[in-house]
């Protein structure tokens, strides 16, 4: 690749009135010009490469009267608010032009004189201005640029969101000798008395606030009451042991055991004792469910007697209960012993009860109520938030795309992963309009990191257009060799330098995975897998922890917490309770949703319908509409619907539904926009409308076991193990001098530690194409992670060599995928010694002099498998696993050579 000259341009971007476009001229180069280095480095966390001309203040001269002309012109009519863009266009032998910088004259400190101008320029650089914005907030309803541009946000999407179940466990204990005494004045000649159990921990115990382990299952969807062991005179309605604010079901197992003595007190003036004309001790698991007459279970065999004096002595009581019931929404639970004592002659009554035991062993299976919420798609909140930032994008929201985050197109086979996502907040899940989320580039490229350790490459075209590219990381190190670069016999010595040394950034000895939030109490959370995971590495001699956290939250017990507020619900007149001012918990809090296409298919009838009384013919009035299969779900007036795979003018057209009539046999007809094309007749197609076109995706492309509601759990396949996974090519390579069977060892843990999926036969997902059994807190055979592939080897190649410019200027190219050679975009550099030997490295920095035409390069070292002097692998086919371990006839060499996939 050739280029046969550098053109140096100012450019206008106020343009007077009058003049519709902006004016260029072609200058002569700068002095000093010759003096400014070109500057590149990748960056370390999001892989792209950027480059510019100076790290630093360029300051230029100008002897060119064209020059001089244009920026006094502008000077003398917008003053220091003059934008005059400085332009270093790079045209190769077939004309072809590329923008190679872009910059603009600073006129706070211009000078101008006699055909000369001596000037600051100052970078216009996109990527400058988004790192200096990647933290900034920005709400998805902005109208208006950071730089105070008209900008159109994105529409938000409705979306159902299934009720999850969540499972919840509380275990409560007490054991000892403890005593709780009433005394009751004038009893009644009759009288009914409750006895509740001590639930309350004993002073200078585990608690000291006094609440008991059970407050696990909280007040969001159903308390366990604390109170002291009491006994009430009255039903113990206003103290129900658990109140269900969500239906579910319970599997409960309580022991409540005690011996009770019941004591009188005779009356003045009365001749012997006072007697007893009856007792009765009966303990009771009572279930009220509305609407519904109360089931009474009892706990114990009831106790009863007559005819004794003055005390009834003590009776022993041993009440359990274990078993399972379903709870409707507003269910109360007792759980108390009933006392009756009948005496006429009693002026005190005395109960005296000696505990011994009570425990109580809580599950609870809730799912409350489908809901609906809103959301907006990834790639949408993408473009919108980049537009925001960097005021410099071309079209609505910006030139933002990338295989990652783009749909299937003819250049691209299938869906980027990053449009199986969407983002919402809090609000939004619970259904609530009033406040539009906000999200920042850090923490929607920092999900993408996290779970496809993503990265971003910013590109100018040749018009000077900027975009943004957003990628999986692999795809920035999947080209081959750009050049070779050699030392020479006959070059100056002290030019060409060579050393390597260890790579310490990829030597991680520690890696923690997962969510930057998640739950850690309340509903749900005790198997919540998308929390966090903390993994020992084989690396000994080295400390350095590796976070890969996504910073939006993935929990579906949050997600579930937060959307149950946003169910509808109704007091006893009928009317809507408006729970819109009530705060939640994760109001504020952004999330994620892994969602999936929303469509439907079958065989649709269009028709177009002559206004006329007469055949339709093409120009006509006419009504459009169509019919749906007997199946579909059934659309409302104001929605669109998009149709595809029908082959026709139908495929992508917006029909906007106006009305819906019934034929004879009930069926919908929905008639559209007439203003719209429709192509007559009856065909198969896929539909979906503009406003839902997704729908949560849960289990249909994984097997999960160890989770409670597989059906309709949210982000299954986002989970930390899997994450890991994904990170694979970039972890292995700090792994190259470790065994295949070395692990990866799971030290550590939040929340579910059962869970355990596999993708199912006939899907792809990226970091397991093996299909493996993924253990979420499982360890890692280093052989088993992505057949220990690696890109980098881990060792950092520093050189100086001589480069002219126009190597410069192809490295660039391919560094930043423009090179018109795919082969060599996102590729690596070779350097040959002269000894021969030559290494690869993908580029990490580069600093260029045009004037000794002398680089240093900073370069990744690239893995390359080495065979020569190693063991066969296909010799070990058919070991069994442990023997690797045992058999002592085993290459010591082939952990370095082989591979697990070798040993299958």
């Amino acid at each position: 690749m050739s280029f046969s000259r550098l053109e140096f341009r100012l450019q206008t971007t106020v343009v007077a009135q009058g003049i519709l476009t902006p004016i260029t001229v072609v200058i002569e180069e700068p002095v000093k010009w010759s003096e400014v280095q070109i500057v590149a480095e990748r960056d370390s966390e999001y892989h792209g490469v950027n480059f510019e001309y100076s790290d630093g203040d360029i300051s230029v001269d100008f002897t060119c009267e064209s020059a001089s002309s244009l920026l006094s012109a502008q000077y003398y009519t917008y003053g220091n608010d003059a934008a005059v863009k400085f332009l270093l266009v790079s045209i190769s032998s077939d004309l072809a032009e590329t923008i190679r910088f872009t910059g603009k004259i600073d006129f706070n400190e211009v000078i101008i004189e006699n055909g000369r101008v001596s000037c600051h320029i100052v970078k216009d650089d996109l990527h400058d201005k988004i790192q200096s914005r990647f933290d900034t907030p920005v709400s998805m309803a902005d109208e208006r640029t950071l730089d105070n541009a008209d900008i159109t946000p994105p529409d938000p999407v409705e979306i159902g969101l299934p009720g999850q179940a969540l499972i919840e466990s509380g275990y409560y204990k007490r054991v000892g000798a403890w005593s709780d005494v009433t005394e009751i004045d004038n009893p009644p000649a009759v009288g009914y008395y409750i006895l509740l159990p001590n639930l309350i921990y004993p002073v200078g115990q585990s608690n000291p606030d006094g609440k008991p382990s059970l407050d696990t299952l909280n007040s969001s969807s159903g308390q366990i009451n604390t109170y002291n062991g009491t006994t009430l005179q009255t039903a113990p309605d206003e103290l129900p042991f658990i109140t269900c604010s969500t239906a579910g079901t319970y599997d409960v197992s309580l022991i409540w055991s005690y011996e009770i003595n019941l004591i009188l007190y005779k009356k003045a003036l009365l001749i012997g004792g006072a007697k007893f004309t009856g007792w009765t001790i009966e303990p009771i698991l009572a279930v009220a469910r509305p609407g519904q007459q109360t089931e009474l279970i009892a706990m114990a065999p009831k106790q009863q007697g007559s005819g004794e004096t003055n005390e009834t002595g003590f009776k022993t009581v041993n009440a359990d209960y274990s078993g399972t019931f379903s709870v409707t929404k507003g269910t109360k639970i007792y759980w108390y012993t009933q006392l009756r004592v009948f005496s006429s002659t009693a002026r005190k009554l005395i109960i005296d009860v000696h505990n011994f035991t009570v425990k109580a062993d809580i599950k609870r299976t809730t799912r409350a109520a489908d809901s609906r919420g809103f959301a907006y798609l990834l790639p949408d909140a993408l473009k919108h938030v980049f537009g925001v930032v960097s005021n410099a994008l071309s079209g609505v929201t910006g030139s933002v795309w990338g295989n990652l985050i783009s749909k299937a197109s003819a250049t691209q086979p299938q869906d980027g992963y990053g449009t199986e996502y969407a983002v919402s907040s809090g609000q939004q899940l619970r259904n609530l309009k009033t406040k539009a989320p906000v999200f920042s580039l850090k923490q929607l490229i920092g999900f993408l990191s996290a779970n496809h350790a993503a990265g971003v490459l910013y590109q100018t075209d040749a018009n000077g257009n900027h975009s943004i590219r957003v990628e999986e990381g692999r795809w920035f190190y999947r080209g081959g060799r750009i050049m070779t670069l050699e030392e020479k016999a006959d070059e100056d010595p002290d030019v060409f330098t060579y050393t390597e040394k260890p790579n310490l950034d990829l030597a991680c000895n520690q890696i923690v995975v997962g969510y930057e939030k998640y739950p850690t109490e309340g509903p749900g959370v005790l198997l919540e897998f998308n929390t966090e995971r903390t993994y020992q590495t084989p690396i000994v001699s080295h400390e350095l922890k590796k976070e890969i956290k996504s910073p939006l939250i993935g929990a579906g017990a949050a997600i579930e917490e937060a959307r149950r507020l946003g169910i509808p619900e109704y007091d006893q007149s009928g009317k809507l309770i408006d729970r819109s001012t009530e705060g939640g918990q994760y109001d504020d809090d952004n999330f994620v949703l892994h969602v999936a296409p929303k469509a439907e298919s079958g065989g649709v009838t269009f028709q177009v319908i002559p206004l006329t009384g007469f055949p339709y013919k093409p120009g006509q009035p006419a009504a459009k509409r169509f019919i749906l299969p007997d199946d579909a779900a059934p659309l409302q007036v104001d929605d669109v619907v998009i149709f595809s795979n029908t082959g026709t003018a139908n495929d992508g057209v917006e029909y906007h539904i106006f009305t819906i009539v019934h034929d004879n046999f009930g069926k919908p007809i929905y008639t559209v926009d007439a203003s719209f094309p429709m192509v007559e007749g009856t065909f198969f197609a896929s539909w979906q409308t503009k406003a839902q076109p997704v729908r949560i995706r849960t289990n249909e492309r994984i097997d999960v076991l160890g989770i409670a509601d597989p059906a309709n759990t949210y982000n299954q396949e986002l989970s930390p193990a899997r994450m890991l996974r994904r990170w694979a090519w970039l972890l292995n390579s700090g792994f190259r001098y470790k065994r295949s069977t070395d692990e990866l060892r799971c030290t550590d843990y939040k929340g579910n530690k059962e869970m355990v999926s596999r993708i199912r036969d006939g899907f792809n997902l990226p970091g397991d194409t093996d299909r493996q059994e993924v253990y979420e807190t499982g360890n890692v055979a280093l052989g088993a992670f992505e057949h220990f592939e690696k890109v980098f080897s881990p060792e950092t190649i520093e050189t100086q060599v001589c480069m002219t410019r126009e190597q410069v200027e192809e490295t660039l190219l391919a560094c930043t995928n423009q090179h018109p050679d795919e082969s060599k975009n996102c590729g690596y550099l070779t350097i040959k010694r002269k000894d021969g030997s030559m290494s690869d490295g993908f580029l990490m920095k580069l600093q260029h002099n045009p004037t000794s035409e002398v680089a240093t390069l900073t370069l990744n070292k690239r893995f390359v498998q080495t065979t020569l002097g190693g063991p066969d692998c296909s010799d070990y086919s058919n070991w069994v696993f442990n023997r690797f371990e045992t058999d002592g006839t085993a290459d010591p060499d082939l952990y370095l050579f082989c591979t697990f996939q070798s040993f299958l």
